[in-house]
């Protein structure tokens, strides 16, 4: 038959389901089924996505690596690599055809854009300030809700690092007693990720897969128990009658290695120290060089400390959607995934970082929604059936499981419940 499209669209979509280089990204985001009558065919959609990154193209993996590679030395850029310690989600709030997003690059691999990557080295360094202030974070918060009354307290500390003059972020740290060491590193996070009036120093380079082995996929589920009122302008109540509807979606499996790398965006200071400039461009910068202060302006130095906060950022905070359930987190590369977080449970040998042990006291089933764990200290902690793992839709008395104590409504309560088997 004749597509009132390209020919070498119409080839591409002929040869998406045979044994030969594909790209799972294309088949995501432009073959999907039409589900309008069948939502089942939803999950079709992404069973083809998988079976087009089971069968890419090596050889355009390799170079990309390779360019990436090259880029990364021109800029001098400080690069290191990891692997998922369980499964990665990227992109799922994003629109697409199939309902759920994932991020693809436009070679069909899944990767993290620089964009997301310079935000969660910012948060990991924004927390690690709000650390060292101390008590004088509370000054700083009450100092910025005199003229935005609604920041938070971490809001209220962004607000003041973003100032667009120095002077201002100056006045913000002196006024609330900060010591000049954390003023310091306040200054230094200014340059590395810059300010409502300059960019960063820093650049942040997409994190790519590995050219080691093609990234493997895996599909997952979530499933909302109450759909009625979760539905815009529903006015039903969380009810055990409503029927779920899971909703499956791509994740990037545990073991795969991404590479990540740390650049020095130059400036006219940089080929010419001391000179004066037209535009108070890296004003800072110049600022503490009359000063003397060449420590401050090392690139090698706020690049290493960008580093450290990317790394912590990956290790600590996760990347991606879902990370308060456990995804996204990021290990050191060439560590061993336990089999057991690749099959979704945990291992009595292995307790993955953050989680802790337990037994089912109250039960979760048709019923009843909610229950109780008791940990291994003796006290009892609340679980909610939309805070099980996937595949797991209720829990008995007695069973052994693992979980993350997570925040909710009601206080602390256990996240991403595990069997323990």
């Amino acid at each position: 038959m004749d597509y009132p499209i390209p020919k070498s669209s119409v080839e591409a979509f002929i040869a998406h389901q045979k044994e030969s280089p594909q790209n799972a990204g294309l088949i995501f985001e432009r073959f999907a089924p039409n589900w309008e009558r069948d939502p089942k065919l939803k999950a079709e959609g992404l069973k083809a996505a998988l079976f087009a990154s089971s069968s890419a193209d090596k050889g355009l993996l390799s170079a990309w690596n390779s360019r990436w590679e090259q880029i990364v030395k021109a800029a001098n850029a400080n690069s290191f690599e990891l692997q998922t310690d369980w499964r990665l989600i990227a992109g799922l709030g994003r629109k697409g055809s199939l309902e759920v997003g994932f991020t693809f690059h436009r070679y069909g691999f899944p990767y993290l854009p620089g964009s997301s990557i310079k935000g969660l080295a910012r948060a990991r360094g924004l927390l690690e300030i709000a650390e060292a202030l101390g008590d004088a974070l509370k000054k700083v918060h009450e100092k910025i809700l005199l003229s935005s009354p609604k920041a938070g307290v971490l809001g209220a500390l962004n607000i003041s690092l973003s100032r667009e003059e120095g002077k201002d972020f100056e006045a913000d740290m002196n006024d609330c007693g900060v010591e000049e060491n954390t003023i310091e590193r306040a200054r230094a996070f200014r340059a590395i990720f810059g300010t409502t009036k300059q960019a960063g120093r820093v650049v942040f380079f997409d994190a790519i897969p590995s050219s080691q082995e093609l990234p493997v996929l895996e599909m997952d589920i979530m499933n909302p128990h109450y759909p009625d009122y979760y539905k815009e302008g529903s006015k039903d109540y969380p009810s055990n009658w409503q029927n779920p509807i899971p909703v499956n979606f791509l994740t990037v499996a545990p073991g795969v290695k991404f590479r990540f790398a740390i650049g020095w965006r130059k400036s006219p200071e940089d080929n010419n120290p001391g000179s004066e400039l037209k535009a108070p461009v890296w004003g800072w910068f110049k600022a503490q060089q009359k000063n003397g202060n060449q420590t401050s302006q090392e690139p090698a130095r706020l690049q290493q400390l960008a580093r450290k906060w990317l790394q912590d950022g990956l290790l600590e905070l996760g990347a991606g959607g879902k990370t308060n359930a456990g995804y996204g987190f990021f290990v050191a590369s060439g560590t061993t995934p336990s089999a057991a977080k690749q099959a979704g449970t945990s291992s009595s040998l292995a307790l993955p970082t953050g989680y802790e042990r337990g037994v089912v006291k109250k039960g979760i089933g048709n019923d009843l929604s909610f229950g109780f764990i008791t940990r291994s200290n003796g006290a009892d902690i609340f679980v909610h059936r939309n805070n099980l793992s996937a595949g797991l839709t209720g829990l008995e008395e007695g069973q052994k499981v693992i979980f993350r104590t997570g925040k909710g409504t009601r206080g602390p309560q256990a996240m991403d419940v595990q069997l323990d088997t």
